[in-house]
């Protein structure tokens, strides 16, 4: 796959998960939703906050700091989307279940640090 379809997929993957979303915001009851509904909540928001966050990646790399190793830059940007996203996720399921606490939000930063370390100490160059 080239820069010109991973960039396509990306942006059409975006664009359809934030109106699947926004379309579960504003017209599901979540309090009268069954558990699938709001799965598919937690689902389309994790799809559209990764993809936007990875496509913002890849432009930053690419364009602003003018990096020339794409493919990898673009593996790098979707990793990090994917993680941050979790990260987001993870916060607003705790959030609604009235679970959130300032430590378990650390324990997960942490881990998904140790993730990120993780990949950054196996890449090779």
């Amino acid at each position: 796959m080239n820069l010109l379809q991973y960039i396509t997929v990306i942006v059409i993957s975006t664009f359809l998960s934030w109106i699947a979303w926004l379309f579960l915001l504003f017209f599901v009851n979540p309090f009268s939703a069954p558990f699938f509904v709001k799965l598919l909540f937690y689902l389309s928001l994790f799809i559209a906050v990764a993809s936007t966050f990875s496509l913002l990646g890849l432009i930053a790399r690419v364009f602003v700091l003018r990096r020339k190793m794409i493919p990898l830059e673009a593996t790098t940007s979707f990793r990090q989307g994917i993680l941050f996203s979790a990260l987001i996720i993870a916060y607003l399921f705790l959030s609604s279940k009235n679970l959130l606490t300032w430590w378990l939000i650390l324990i997960l930063v942490m881990m998904l640090l140790a993730v990120e370390l993780f990949f950054i100490s196996t890449r090779r160059t």
